[in-house]
């Protein structure tokens, strides 16, 4: 895939830690300083997904587990809506 150009504002302290990779020939841009932690950050949201599913699907296997983990996700939601 071809790679595209982009703006993007960062901190300065995550600037400063993108350009101290480069000047260590630990990365060979800043660009792909950002390229990487962006695949990292989306490698850990594909594994929580899956992992999140793999749970559900235990817990849809024991109806009791599932019925009181329902139970407990409505209370949270109810909680974090204020009641």
């Amino acid at each position: 895939m071809r790679k595209r150009p982009i703006t993007v504002t960062v901190d300065p302290n995550l600037l400063d830690y993108a350009e101290a990779k480069v000047a260590s020939g630990e990365a060979k841009s800043v660009s792909s300083v950002v390229n990487d932690a962006l695949a990292q950050q989306a490698a850990r949201d594909r594994a929580a997904t899956a992992a999140w599913r793999k749970a559900v699907e235990r817990a849809k296997a024991d109806p009791e587990a599932y019925e009181l983990g329902r139970r407990r996700a409505a209370r949270l939601m109810e909680i974090l809506n204020g009641g």
